[in-house]
């Protein structure tokens, strides 16, 4: 804790304090407001930390720890931050390669969350339902966007996919309300089943050459869309991927 504090730094305000494990100086109170141990709960493996549950009374930004236990902090689990109602923001430290399965699932009140170039794995449904969800970075470190990561984000209007993308999995961005704007890279070669299902505003797509293969029902229901524009050679079609649209299909010349 820091050696001091005026009695009216936290005067006026509704604020709980809120400090790591491992650190020492704290009481009960701090500046005539109520201290606590922040309840994260993690593994400690030898080698590295895995973050495994965050107390769902937990409010407001998260800014996740780097190291812990004197171990950098490498995972965070499967769940761990599932239904968390009032996290807002999280930021994830250089030190974290995986994030894992519902991970932020069904946090509502999320709105923004910062993915460091460390992340190599986001793995399935890791933010679905973040319906507050509205801004999200994907670093250039992922090559592949799991089932379901980002479905029901009620809020995310616009998604740049970067260059090292090859594969989009099944539900990836299905029902994503908002999403009016969605750029694909030229390394992407699959894009999975009901991958954008449901995107009710999204207006037009551009498929770059490198697709071989769009899943089914990959668009089928975004009912705003008008346009789409094959660049390279037609990549194989499942059925009903483009159910239910208005679009018209183009391709180049040859």
């Amino acid at each position: 804790a820091p050696s001091s504090f005026s009695s009216t730094t936290f005067a006026n305000t509704p604020a709980t304090i809120y400090y790591f494990p491992n650190t020492s100086g704290w009481g009960t109170t701090v500046a005539g407001r109520p201290a606590k141990l922040l309840p994260l709960e993690f593994e400690n493996r030898g080698d590295c930390i895995v973050i495994t549950r965050l107390n769902a009374s937990f409010t407001g930004h998260l800014p996740i720890p780097e190291i812990l236990d004197g171990i950098p902090v490498t995972s965070i689990g499967s769940s761990a931050f599932r239904a968390c109602a009032s996290l807002t923001s999280v930021t994830i430290p250089d030190s974290v390669t995986s994030i894992g399965t519902y991970a932020f699932y069904d946090c509502f009140s999320l709105r923004s969350v910062l993915i460091p170039d460390s992340v190599t794995v986001v793995s399935a449904f890791a933010f679905a339902f973040c319906s507050s969800l509205s801004e999200v970075t994907i670093p250039d470190s992922v090559t592949y966007i799991g089932r379901g990561v980002f479905t029901g984000c009620d809020s995310l209007a616009s998604v740049t996919i970067p260059e090292t993308v090859t594969s989009i999995g099944d539900d990836a961005f299905s029902y994503c309300g908002s999403l009016i704007d969605i750029t694909f890279p030229e390394s992407l070669d699959f894009i999975g089943d009901y991958a954008f299902t449901g995107c009710g505003l999204l207006s037009s797509v551009t498929i770059p050459g490198s697709v071989t293969h769009i899943g089914a029902d990959a668009f089928s229901y975004c009912t705003s869309l008008t346009s789409v524009l094959f660049t390279g050679d037609a990549p194989d079609i499942d059925s009903y991927a483009f159910y239910f649209i208005p679009a018209t299909l183009y391709y180049l010349p040859a």
